[in-house]
């Protein structure tokens, strides 16, 4: 949970939080109202409705950037969207107020130092904080969102007090010596076993069934071969990317967008000439900063070993960090970088030129990009158009020829399958996963003839039409057939394993054969690692079965295992296990301690989390959340 609340997590719009619920503050029914202007409060801090709904739109803005949707204010209330974010506004709010009653508030000095440090704010050319850079990034927000410099400070400062508290959760969480040295103990042991990898083909070959024995089997398992219900479905998909291929667009228009864009994007990589200056010592390299961004001459500055120029691509430089920084869009000639720790020294770099990159001749593959653009583009619209209208004709009760006349598009029609998506034979019709939500719903809800709910995917939006049930049957012998002698000879070979395993530890146990004989029956060879294996071993080539199993027995112990491979088995023998010792686990269980206080700092945040928001509700007027939802549901 720690990590959880240091993330920027009331700007985004993830719901997988673990906010804590912290405190109930006042008395009286929390169905009453009586929070003054909010809507929800903790304490001194509460949100109104207008902030609220900033904080809704800013996660309709992120949500539909990320899945490329339309999703509105109605479609999010609907789903639950809106209920998780006012929940998350009452733990976030909880938390802050019982912050404020611990004396956690982060201070005017805290809040400029925890800016300064974000890398939000760095100029590129000193690689430090800029207040220039600051005040306009701020500015930007503001005009594209309307949030004030204020409401920013407010959150980052809000978020100190979430690092206060996480921190001071687990701040005095450690291991008890005796639990850490019990758990290297477990990790340290050492555990010496032999072992060969028995492989099907080198099994007694069985004779394959007869018809009369398959027949049999059939007969007695004959549910297993129940074929399930599969339905006939027709899909009827809308996506500007289907639109586009109706989208005419003239040479000209290609022409256009290509000399406009030749130059910036299809064009060589940019260059940049330098100059490099490097010196042994950080505080030399320093005192020379000035000097150099002056246009002075320092070949003769203390310390320096080299000063040379050269021009490179972004690709080409050594550090890919400092490379982003001279290419920048924003760094200009002359600006100075630096000094940079680089293979022991301390660099200077002198941004001296910009060289653009020559621009790529008009190919078939830059004509289909920029025509693909332009089609998308306007088929954009006509998706737009689409959208709305599949609303409109969902009460109709359309075949889906018609719902696929009527938006334009073509339908998509398959053979009956189950609700996962396989057909009669098993094999699977890869192209259905997309629409695994619409399928669902035909399986789950629809009659024949029905029409499912419209589905948005991050391309459009589709519609699944449940055209015919083909029911539940059991198949004949004739069409099992091949399926049931491959699950005989399956389990016949799984049962010579077992058959094969059991007379080899007979053997063994018998004196009348030794490991390696036995392997180089089977054409095998035994493996026996010089220095045994740990749980920390990762690189012994045994399957998770066999590690397993070696660390569950006891020494002496003969054990079958699964193999790598389907038609594998690892025939192990423990030849013995050695206890970690004393000087090991001192070395240890440090190690232990740092991995072991992370788990119960873990542990500790889930019960405090738990504990605290059972006990600590925060306030919400019910019925104002009501009116707000009410007033989005009529679209005011």
């Amino acid at each position: 949970m720690r990590q959880l609340l240091r993330s920027k997590i009331f700007g985004g719009i993830v719901f997988g939080l673990v906010i804590i619920s912290m405190a109930v503050w006042g008395t009286g029914d929390v169905f009453s109202g009586g929070l003054g202007d909010h809507v929800i409060k903790a304490g001194e801090r509460g949100v109104d409705q207008v902030t609220l709904n900033r904080r809704f739109e800013t996660y309709l803005r992120r949500a539909r950037l990320e899945t490329g949707t339309n999703i509105t204010q109605q479609k999010a209330l609907e789903d639950g969207t809106l209920d998780q974010i006012i929940n998350i506004e009452a733990q976030r709010l909880s938390f802050l107020g019982y912050g404020r009653a611990l004396g956690a508030d982060a201070s005017d000095a805290a809040l400029i130092k925890f800016i300064q440090e974000s890398d939000e704010f760095v100029d590129p050319t000193t690689g430090k904080f800029s207040q220039q850079v600051y005040d306009a990034i701020l500015q930007q927000e503001f005009n594209r969102v309307r949030r004030p410099k204020q409401t920013f400070e407010a959150e980052r400062r809000d978020q100190l007090t979430f690092n206060y508290i996480a921190d001071a959760i687990g701040a005095a969480v450690s291991t008890p010596a005796a639990l850490a040295r019990v758990e290297a103990a477990i990790y340290a042991e050492n555990r010496r076993a032999s072992w060969f990898t028995l492989r099907s083909e080198f099994l007694p070959e069985a004779p394959p069934p007869t018809d009369e024995a398959a027949r049999a089997f059939f007969d007695t398992n004959i549910e297993d071969y129940r074929i399930d219900e599969r339905r006939s479905l027709a899909i009827v998909e809308i996506s500007p990317e289907i639109y586009a291929n109706d989208v005419p667009v003239d040479e000209a228009e290609v022409l256009e967008v290509y000399e406009i864009e030749k130059t910036s994007r299809f064009a060589e990589p940019q260059q940049r000439v330098i100059s490099e200056a490097i010196f042994s010592n950080e505080d030399d390299a320093q005192a020379a900063y000035g000097q150099l961004a002056g246009g002075g001459d320092i070949s003769n500055a203390p310390g320096l070993i080299s000063f040379d120029a050269r021009q490179i691509t972004q690709t080409q430089f050594d550090d890919p960090e400092i490379a982003q920084t001279i290419f920048n869009p924003r760094s200009l000639t002359s600006s100075i970088f630096g000094p940079y720790p680089i293979a022991g020294n301390w660099v200077l770099i002198r941004l001296d030129e910009i060289i653009d990159g020559a621009p790529i001749p008009l190919n078939d593959e830059i004509r289909e990009e920029i025509r693909r653009e332009i089609a998308l583009d306007g088929a954009q619209d006509l998706f737009n158009d689409a959208y709305v209208e599949i609303d409109n004709l969902l009460g109709l009760r359309l075949t889906p020829d018609e719902f696929a006349e009527r938006l334009g598009v073509p339908v998509k029609r398959y053979e009956p399958i189950d609700r996962v998506g396989r057909k009669q034979n098993g094999e699977p019709i890869l192209e259905l996963a997309p629409f695994a939500e619409g399928i669902g719903q035909a399986f789950n809800e629809l009659f024949e003839g029905d029409t499912g709910d419209r589905f948005d995917t991050p391309e459009g939006a589709y519609l699944v039409i449940l055209e015919s049930v083909v029911p539940s049957t059991l198949a004949s012998f004739e069409d099992a057939k091949d399926q049931v002698i491959a699950r005989m000879i399956s389990e016949r070979v799984s049962s010579g394993f077992d058959e094969t395993a059991a007379a080899i530890e007979a053997r063994l146990n018998g004196g009348e054969s030794t490991f390696d004989s036995e392997a180089a029956s089977f054409n095998s060879t035994v493996v026996r690692p010089a220095e045994g294996l740990t749980r920390r071993t990762t690189d012994s080539g045994l399957s998770r079965d066999a590690l397993q199993s070696i660390f569950s027995g006891n020494e002496g112990d003969f054990i079958v295992a699964a193999g790598n491979a389907p038609d594998e088995r690892i025939i192990i023998r423990i030849e013995a296990i050695t206890p970690a010792a004393p000087e090991e686990l001192d070395l240890l269980a440090p190690q232990s301690a740092g991995s072991l206080t992370i788990s119960l700092g873990e542990d500790l945040d889930e019960a405090h989390f738990r504990a605290v928001i059972n006990d600590y509700p925060a306030i919400q007027d019910v019925r104002a959340i009501n009116a707000y939802k009410s007033r989005i549901a009529a679209g005011q």
